[in-house]
């Protein structure tokens, strides 16, 4: 699980012990070694366990099940498979930039890098929420801010922005009509 240690939420583990044990009792466990040593959770003895992460790190846990008789020997019991949970901070290694300035017609490319996804907004009611976004016929209406929401695995954000400069002036072809083959119709442009 990949979190963000911004919501600082609870997060739930569940395990359980299939048959076998006559009297099963359960540990959870944490490493803070890559899962060299191991060490009990005081009072986490239950089929699932809640914690918080309020700080950037990367934890890992695991559920010993052993026959209660043996609740003091280590080396007695089976262990499940790791559950790893990634507390993310807010993107912080990531660029966003344009190709501004350029002529009213052309092409505006926005480019974001460094993370998994960005929210982009800006003048004239601009949205979009890849990472690469462009405008294929821009306008001087393009021009100003544009902001952008920019978001880790785990959800957390960082805003930022990125000022576009579009030269020249806008020239309109009018509004799309339609006509039956060999009527005429008028043009305009502005």
């Amino acid at each position: 699980k990949t979190v963000c240690y911004q919501d600082n939420k609870s997060f739930t583990m569940r395990g359980n012990v299939d048959a076998g044990l006559v009297n099963p009792a359960v540990q959870w466990q944490q490493s803070t070694d890559d899962g060299l040593n191991w060490s009990d959770i005081p009072g986490a003895t239950g089929y699932s366990y809640i914690r918080n992460f309020p700080a950037v790190d990367t934890f890992l846990f695991r559920l010993r099940a052993f026959d209660s008789i043996h609740i003091t020997t280590p080396d007695c019991g089976i262990t499940s498979d790791l559950l790893k949970v990634q507390v993310e901070g807010p993107p912080a290694n990531y660029t966003i930039s344009n190709n501004s300035p350029i002529c009213a017609g052309q092409e505006l490319q926005f480019y974001g890098e460094g993370a998994p996804s960005f929210i982009w907004t800006g003048p004239n009611g601009f949205f979009d929420n890849i990472s690469s976004p462009h405008i294929f016929h821009s306008s001087t209406r393009d021009s100003g801010m544009y902001y952008v929401d920019i978001f880790s695995l785990g959800g957390c954000r960082v805003k930022d922005s990125t000022h576009v400069t579009i030269i020249g002036s806008d020239v309109k072809a009018g509004t799309d009509t339609s006509l039956c083959k060999g009527r005429e119709v008028r043009l305009f442009a502005s």
